[in-house]
């Protein structure tokens, strides 16, 4: 009976360890980007977020093209709303990586202000890092998700950084 306790008690403290690591990661301090990219997802937090940080440091803005239609200004043509707005190939973050990676290369970009939501800052770093050689500065915005939606996300997320650094690397 004690060895189950304790099992519980462990398994109970490692999961609300990995929930708020993935609900308060580090956010990086952002320090003159050359293109801001926004993630796709989220609810248009992330779109206004990314368009908030590159008026800061009057750069432009590289989103992927659900992070626009699922925006604030959705419905807009991507011309209208972001300098460059792109399908990444797959359509997941380690695509958005590898795609963001080869437009940095194309462009010349040495420093990429990477805008996503705070549960997604973590596995975002990890993939981006994998893909470009610059410096990465991922940053996030917070959403009111409800608790069901918080836990739902953070197992999806642990999945997700074990996937990234061992079978499913961005690059």
């Amino acid at each position: 009976m004690r060895k189950v306790v304790t099992f519980f008690l462990l398994s109970v403290v490692t999961v609300l360890a990995v929930f708020i690591v993935l609900t308060n990661p580090r956010l990086d301090i952002v320090t003159d980007p050359d293109v801001v990219v926004v993630l796709g997802g989220g609810g248009g937090e992330r779109l206004t977020y990314g368009q908030e940080l590159a008026a800061t440091y009057d750069v432009p803005v590289f989103a992927f093209a659900e992070g626009v239609t699922r925006g604030t200004l959705g419905g807009l043509p991507c011309d209208s709303v972001v300098q460059w707005c792109v399908e990444p190939d797959p359509s997941t973050t380690a695509g958005e990586a590898r795609t963001a990676a080869a437009y940095a290369q194309e462009n010349g970009w040495e420093t990429l202000a990477v805008a996503t939501s705070t549960f997604h800052v973590n596995r975002a770093r990890i993939l981006f890092g994998q893909c470009f050689d610059g410096a990465v500065q991922v940053t996030g915005i917070a959403d009111a998700a409800p608790l069901d939606v918080q836990l739902r996300r953070a197992g999806r997320e642990t999945l997700g950084i074990l996937a990234a650094y061992t079978l499913r690397r961005a690059c």
